[in-house]
């Protein structure tokens, strides 16, 4: 447990960050099937930059596969103006053992324009020692092409009803041409 906390607190320090995400998720169960959620996240690097508010329903096909559809609201800050966003996303989630992947599409509502992006997500969790588990993950953007890369490693927190994930963040972006951020970031959802 030790060394991977080290690694962690190595990451940070090396690299240092650009941003502080936070992130907070309310799921509420309705039956063995359908779940309802909502998410909460703030972008950080000298002010507040980014917030988006998430809400939907999950479908859960099998103890394998799920449904998501949800809508998402941002808000971006720039010095002098707010650019509002609006996106909805459908996406499917399949899990089997330590590993996963989600799949979902994106419509985003822009400065009057529709476009659409794919997210593509593939996961690890591996258990460390107790309700400690290590976390791996990368998630692709595709608009035409990959424009996007986020690479994230953490400590996740397993305390029914509350998970906790501590992580390091390696995002690339390409605009005209590829910009790396270090981004620390803490995620919790609260299920009931």
């Amino acid at each position: 447990m030790k060394k991977y906390i080290t690694i962690f607190l190595l990451l940070l320090v090396t690299f240092g960050y650009s941003q502080i995400r936070l992130t907070e998720k309310l799921e509420y169960k309705a039956s063995d099937k359908f779940k309802f959620g909502v998410e909460l996240e703030d972008r950080i690097v000298d002010r507040l930059e980014y917030e988006h508010f998430d809400f939907g329903v999950s479908y859960k096909l099998s103890n394998r596969f799920s449904l998501k559809l949800n809508t998402r609201i941002v808000h971006e800050y720039d010095s002098s103006q707010v650019e509002n966003e609006f996106r909805p996303h459908f996406s499917v989630e399949y899990k089997h053992g330590k590993f996963g992947m989600r799949k979902r599409f994106e419509l985003r509502f822009k400065d009057d324009e529709l476009t659409y992006r794919l997210r593509n997500k593939y996961f690890f969790t591996q258990k460390i020692r107790g309700k400690f588990n290590l976390y791996i993950a990368d998630e692709m953007f595709i608009k035409h092409n990959i424009n996007e890369n986020r690479i994230y490693s953490g400590i996740l927190l397993k305390d029914k009803p509350l998970d906790l994930l501590v992580y390091y963040l390696f995002d690339s972006k390409k605009e005209y041409e590829w910009k790396h951020y270090h981004i620390f970031g803490v995620s919790t959802r609260l299920s009931f």
